[in-house]
């Protein structure tokens, strides 16, 4: 019977798992699965279609699954920006909040197995499909403009006080 592997969305404190995949602001677990390709399924299971590669989700559950782990990934961080490491925009955003001392995690989608798929889930939740996307308390804030501006216009001062989140505004 073949199988094809597909990954799952693991969140954990680094080290605990051998073969993790580690950054320097953030620990991103993915956990093998296995999903039997279409000719091994019973007649009956084959309406969810084929499975076309590794790494596609072939299924509303498989994608549902995914958001609601990318939103408890959001709620376990106050400040989250899921961006990729050679984005210049990126860097803007998280220099940005350096500068004004506020901790968060970035998660950099180059650098991570499943990034692909994360972003797909991403465009479930924001309806965008680039980098860098930034939430404050589960709460999406937009890109890079979006953040200036808001930083700009005094909002996100207004934000991060709301959210109980210290920073040198």
């Amino acid at each position: 019977m073949a199988a094809a592997a597909v990954g799952r969305l693991i969140l954990s404190p680094a080290g605990r798992q051998p073969g993790a995949l580690r950054h320097a602001r953030c620990q991103l677990f993915l956990q093998p699965r296995t999903l039997a390709r279409q000719s091994s399924l019973p007649h009956h299971s084959r309406s969810s279609g084929p499975i076309r590669s590794a790494g596609m989700r072939t299924c509303a559950a498989a994608s549902d699954d995914l958001v609601k782990q990318i939103e408890d990934k959001n709620a376990q961080n106050p400040v989250l920006i899921y961006s990729k490491s050679y984005c210049p925009y990126c860097a803007q955003v998280r220099g940005l909040f350096s500068k004004i001392d506020v901790e968060y995690k970035a998660i950099n989608l180059d650098e991570v197995q499943e990034g692909d798929q994360i972003l797909d889930g991403l465009m479930g939740i924001t309806q965008r499909k680039t980098v860098p996307q930034v939430f404050i308390k589960s709460q999406f804030i937009g890109g890079c403009d979006d953040t200036v501006g808001m930083l700009d216009s005094g909002e996100l001062k207004k934000k991060l006080d709301a959210a109980g989140i210290k920073s040198n505004l």
